[in-house]
């Protein structure tokens, strides 16, 4: 039990989740979410989709990142129960809507929402939780940004293995080489060093909630990792899908808000970072954005809005790696043939 207020059993528990699944599924990727509501509280309840493909390496159990963060104050839901055996947890259910529904992607965010995550990665990077004994085995806890990124390319070239396999027609349509990754091990080496944090590493304008008094709360730290906190600012700065304009403003923000050991060549760093996110979102993107289209999870207009995100990192990436390059309208039209 992760709070003392509440003393359901397990047994509770689990005709809670009964219950709950048979509510209005929402939108989860990695998971099934359902908001329950039981004597006026109430509860999101979260169930792994074991079967969904995973893009994302996961050298934490979430339960265990929001025992960890707890005592630091981070705007994110109070975690309530996690059953034994790992098919489901209990979190608070925040009131509010997400980021993408007030300011969907091509919007602005308010000054203060800035204000507000630029505090947060202050409190971040401020914040030196152990995490010794809740990390896997095999992820690295400390050494230079190049350590932490190799471990980054690890995952990304099993990923990127398995989609050769099956999409293999499509990448080399794509122009993109059969060692897409040694660019930016070459360059990873010239990375500054800092100090190592819990980084949440996929926040976005989907994982933010703004409650009614204006509050971001940060949700679904499933993805977090142990690294440099640079890949998670360049992670939320990316696939929050801001302007230039906008990104190089927020940017800014966050590298005056940090302390100095963050500092060293934040710019430089931050740019490589934005470059290999372009580089991963294309390699997934190219497998998932179809996946979903074709799964009718998403409308014609989000769709048309994320083609011009696929188009944006391609042509991103298209300088470093020599592959094509597109318009939105042009990707839109792969995206749909790919899909069918």
């Amino acid at each position: 039990m992760y709070n003392n207020y509440l003393t359901y059993t397990e047994n509770k528990w689990q005709e809670l989740s009964e219950l709950a699944r048979q509510q209005t599924l929402l939108y989860g990727f990695y998971n099934k979410n359902y908001r329950l509501v039981y004597e006026t509280k109430g509860f999101l309840f979260r169930f792994p989709k074991n079967d969904e493909k995973q893009f994302d390496p996961r050298p934490f159990y979430e339960v265990d990142v929001y025992e960890a963060i707890k005592p630091y104050g981070f705007p994110t839901p109070a975690l309530y129960h996690a059953a034994p055996d790992r098919s489901f947890q209990v979190h608070e259910y925040v009131e509010g809507a997400l980021v993408d529904e007030i300011y969907p992607p091509g919007q602005n965010l308010p000054e203060d929402h800035i204000d507000q995550m630029t505090a947060f990665y202050a409190r971040l990077a401020n914040a030196d939780i152990d995490i010794s004994k809740i990390i896997a085995p095999e992820w690295p806890q400390k050494g230079p940004p190049l350590t932490f990124f190799e471990k980054l390319l690890e995952h990304a070239w099993i990923i990127y293995r398995n989609h050769q396999e099956t999409h293999k027609d499509i990448y080399d349509f794509l122009k993109i080489p059969s060692d897409p990754f040694s660019h930016f091990l070459i360059r990873a080496g010239s990375l500054s060093r800092r100090p190592w944090r819990l980084i949440h590493a996929n926040i976005h304008r989907g994982n933010m909630i703004e409650k009614e008094n204006g509050q971001i709360i940060i949700i679904d730290w499933e993805l977090a990792l142990y690294g440099d906190l640079l890949y998670c600012i360049a992670a939320y700065l990316h696939r929050s899908r801001f302007d230039a304009d906008e990104k190089e403003k927020i940017a800014k923000k966050i590298y005056k808000a940090l302390p100095e050991s963050f500092q060293n060549n934040f710019m430089k760093d931050l740019s490589f970072y934005l470059d290999y996110e372009a580089l991963n979102s294309v390699i997934t993107d190219t497998v998932r954005i179809p996946d979903i289209y074709k799964k009718g999870d998403v409308s014609e207009e989000i769709l048309i809005e994320l083609s011009g995100y696929y188009a944006d990192n391609l042509n991103r990436i298209s300088p470093l790696l020599e592959t094509r390059t597109t318009t939105p309208e042009e990707a839109l039209s792969w995206l749909k043939e790919w899909a069918s």
